[in-house]
């Protein structure tokens, strides 16, 4: 995966969110595998082996791989509100579009 700096794989619906977000910083910095979510995975060794060599392909320190677990009280009606709780490195929709989303899905 020649020049990959980011890369953003996400689902969400009711009751449920969740990111597979791959970061790669300029060179002589770790890459990231961080999983955030309202539950836990276990990645499968051969899973991380895999990135860890995109990244060492890129010049880049070993992987370091982050959970970031979202709290039982992440209130999750939709996909807009999915959005709303994974923090994006970039937009997903834009601001209006997402809070329509959200209203509708309360109606």
């Amino acid at each position: 995966m020649p020049r990959l700096k980011s890369m953003e794989l996400w689902n969400g619906g009711r009751s449920f969110a969740c990111v597979f977000r791959y970061q790669a910083p300029n060179i002589c910095r770790p890459a990231r595998i961080i999983w955030r979510s309202n539950w836990d995975l276990l990645l499968e060794p051969r899973v991380t082996r895999s990135w860890n060599t995109v990244a060492q392909q890129h010049n880049l320190y070993e992987l370091q791989v982050t959970k970031e677990l979202l709290g039982a009280d992440t209130v999750i009606k939709s996909h807009g509100d999915a959005v709303r709780v994974l923090d994006f490195l970039h937009y997903v929709a834009c601001p209006v579009s997402l809070w329509q989303i959200q209203v509708e899905n309360r109606l």
